[in-house]
């Protein structure tokens, strides 16, 4: 079953927010923090490379925070 009004408003949310620049510069500087702590964790890294040639035909196993190529257009024109 499905609930049809959580899908609207799931729906209002994705198509209709309004992204102010400040907020998604702060966002911004959250996720190449939280990057940074990832990359000088060590036990993340290893986990990291363990899961990508272990899982290298899945293309899920790509994290958020693995991506660094993107890190510099993190900005209110690719939102």
């Amino acid at each position: 079953m499905c609930n049809c009004r959580a899908v609207e408003i799931l729906s209002d949310i994705i198509q209709n927010s309004i992204l102010r620049e400040q907020e998604i510069e702060r966002e911004r500087g959250v996720i190449l923090r939280e990057m940074h702590e990832v990359e000088t964790n060590l036990q993340e890294v290893v986990f990291d490379h363990l899961h990508a040639t272990a899982f290298q035909v899945i293309d899920i196993m790509i994290t958020a925070l693995e991506d660094r190529s993107s890190d510099d257009t993190l900005d209110v024109d690719s939102c």
